[in-house]
């Protein structure tokens, strides 16, 4: 009986294994920023897990971003504290779910939209029922934004609960009624790209991110939303190129993005596209072990069996890969895994099966 690929076979049952990347990637990131659209620095974001009432707490950079990995499944209450220590703002109800990195945005601009504080009186101060026309005019402005602010808040959150129902008509409408509004916010726009996502919109999509991007250039979330849609409309090498531009902007979040759709490609048997990405994560972040790993391991969907010596002839960066997870996790969870592997391919294999 001829088997010629038997060994092969072995070898490529190896590197169908995925669940255990899966096991270790929960992660909350996010982007801090204040009502003037500036990044909030040294903040600090508490994650209260309702469950068991454990806490975690990062920091914000100087860019107004955080990130914290390692997170147990559960719900959690997220909130932003100011200086003093008080809750400026939190959300409620954040479920983190396995192999996502949930994102949580703390825009005060669409969360709080707080009012700016009247200006001081001039010295001596004013006399009673005296207003003159410009603070006349303030007063009206300021009644006038607190109204559109009131409206934008309302359609968001109708626009938020179309999305947690998988309502994505609806939440396309609702968004597009808040960004007729104001269109000077990037962040509805961004709204908008998801919800078009979630629709499988994609040109749509595309379209709206690239509008938030143009409002907001350096801002890594949009920049990763719009890689997401580019993968949705078929679009790897951009969605790369897109990833990559969110790592210039906040490298520690574009890695995560890139490694997420690296295992997400994985576990879907699109290895070519699983080993591009995963190689994109990497060059921002040569420490992680479980992308070399998996790398390796997508790369060696193209391995072949020489006919005539038996030889597995597998693409070189594959053993290179392998080799280097171990250097970072000679105990690692799959050291075994990988030692067998490096061992078949420094190897023969069986090409023919002889009855006796």
């Amino acid at each position: 009986m001829d088997i010629a690929e038997y060994g092969l076979a072995i070898l490529l049952c190896l590197a169908g294994f995925s669940a255990p990347a899966q096991a270790q990637l929960t992660a909350m990131v996010g982007h801090c920023i204040d009502q003037q659209g500036k990044p909030i620095a040294g903040a600090t974001i508490v994650f209260q897990e309702l469950d068991v009432r454990q806490q975690y707490r990062v920091k914000t950079n100087k860019q107004g971003f955080y990130q914290h990995y390692g997170l147990p499944l559960g719900l959690y209450k997220v909130s932003l504290l100011g200086p003093d220590g008080k809750v400026v703002a939190a959300v409620n109800d954040v479920q983190t779910q396995m192999a996502v990195t949930k994102t949580l945005n703390f825009d005060l601009r669409k969360m709080l939209h707080a009012a700016p504080a009247a200006p001081p009186p001039p010295p001596g101060g004013i006399a009673l029922g005296a207003v003159n026309a410009q603070s006349a005019a303030a007063v009206r402005e300021l009644q006038q934004r607190q109204k559109l602010v009131a409206q934008i808040n309302a359609l968001v959150a109708q626009h938020d609960a179309a999305v947690k129902a998988g309502q994505w008509p609806q939440a396309i409408a609702t968004i597009q009624q808040a960004i007729a509004l104001d269109p000077r916010l990037g962040v509805l726009h961004a709204d908008l790209g998801d919800a078009y996502s979630g629709a499988r919109q994609y040109p749509q999509a595309l379209a709206a991110y690239q509008q938030a991007i143009a409002l907001e250039p350096k801002n890594a979330d949009y920049l990763i939303g719009l890689g997401n849609a580019q993968l949705g409309a078929g679009h790897p090498h951009a969605a790369m190129q897109s990833f990559r531009q969110a790592g210039g902007v906040n490298p520690s979040q574009a890695k995560i993005a890139l490694f997420n759709e690296g295992v997400k490609f994985y576990n879907q048997s699109r290895m070519h596209l699983a080993a591009g990405a995963l190689g994109a994560a990497l060059q921002l972040d040569p420490s992680l072990a479980e992308a070399w790993f998996l790398r390796g391991m997508a790369l060696l969907s193209s391995a072949t069996v020489d006919p005539k010596t038996g030889q597995i002839v597998a693409p070189p960066a594959a053993a290179a890969a392998l080799q280097k997870y171990l250097q970072l996790q000679p105990q690692g969870p799959h050291a075994a895994t990988v030692r067998a592997t490096l061992q078949a391919l420094s190897g023969k294999v069986q090409t023919r099966y002889k009855a006796h």
